[in-house]
């Protein structure tokens, strides 16, 4: 019993840490191959702030970037954080800190500047 009883809570602390921010998605709104946009619902904490790098081993990231903008519609909070003059088919690292400490790790890569590398498009929907 003790077992399943410290099993459950480390799972709710686990997910506790991560639940400052959810729903993040990174979108190509110009040219994808040296910028994209980061967005996210903040879920709590204050005053969100995105650090980037091209190395996740680092403790903290080099790059530091404010929200562009932010609304609030149906229960979400969201911001929107844009980064521009990235290197091309690089594989960028980041991370969400707040008042209430850090998001975890995600990434997201620019694509290739050249005419010739292929790129696929996954969709879905309901």
């Amino acid at each position: 019993m003790k077992n399943y009883f410290s099993l459950l809570i480390f799972s709710l602390l686990s997910f506790h840490s991560f639940s400052k921010v959810e729903h993040v998605r990174a979108m190509f709104n110009s040219n994808a191959a040296t910028a994209f946009t980061i967005g996210w619902n903040q879920t709590s904490g204050k005053d969100p702030v995105l650090f980037y790098d091209t190395d996740s081993q680092k403790e903290v990231f080099s790059n530091k970037v404010s929200i562009s903008t932010s609304n609030k519609a149906k229960s979400l909070n969201s911001h929107f954080v844009r980064l521009k003059n990235l290197n091309p088919s690089t594989k960028y690292y980041f991370y969400i800190q707040d008042s209430e400490g850090k998001s975890r790790i995600f990434h997201v890569s620019t694509v290739s500047n050249s005419a010739d590398t292929k790129i696929s498009f996954i969709a879905g929907g309901d």
